[in-house]
């Protein structure tokens, strides 16, 4: 048995497809894909129409009672349906072969990611020697950015305040934690 995966990112919103995407999606229902949609919450009765029980919805595991508003209708959608799986950030178990000694940790803490506090991050680099940051994108291939955390004693786990909000962890608390790191995080469901 073959299975395929094909994952859809946001992006339709509440507008119905165009019929460039609308053909597309149609082709896919009439092979044997199991697709992934990202946050096509507006669109999920077309999706049930097109590949019934055999499609998955995703977005990230809130794990906040109360969401932003601007996610409510998300949220009442993936608590609704069957098919949702919750994208729970964490980090792959094969990281725990990276070398993580004491003697390769050459910086006092690195953050690696979206440009999150950038204000406490150069308040860090004027503050002490030996703090590395590296925003993305631009993004860096992976064993640079693993780098970041295996040649780092800790881990800056800064998250969006969007995600903060809505009980979102990001993956660098996870990843930092499986590569040796202590992880500071302004989170406090991390």
């Amino acid at each position: 048995l073959e299975f395929r995966r094909v994952l859809f990112r946001s992006g339709v919103g509440k507008n119905s497809l165009n019929t460039s995407q609308l053909r597309t999606i149609s082709e896919i229902a009439s092979t044997r894909a199991v697709p992934i949609f990202w946050y096509w919450t507006h669109q999920v009765e077309l999706l049930d129409s097109l590949f019934q029980d055999r499609w998955i919805l995703t977005g990230e595991y809130f794990r906040s009672a109360t969401v932003l508003d601007s996610h409510a209708f998300a949220n009442s959608v993936f608590s609704n349906r069957n098919n949702f799986i919750p994208l729970r950030f964490a980090a792959d178990p094969r990281l725990l072969d990276h070398g993580t000694g004491a003697s390769t940790r050459t910086y006092r803490a690195s953050f690696v990611g979206h440009r999150y506090k950038r204000r406490l991050n150069q308040l860090l680099r004027c503050a002490r020697r030996r703090i590395r940051i590296r925003y993305t994108p631009p993004f860096i291939d992976e064993h640079s950015r693993i780098d970041y955390f295996t040649s780092s004693r800790v881990t800056l786990g800064w998250h969006s305040e969007g995600n903060v909000s809505n009980g979102v962890v990001v993956e660098r608390v996870f990843e930092g934690l499986a590569l040796g790191s202590v992880v500071v995080s302004d989170n406090p469901y991390a």
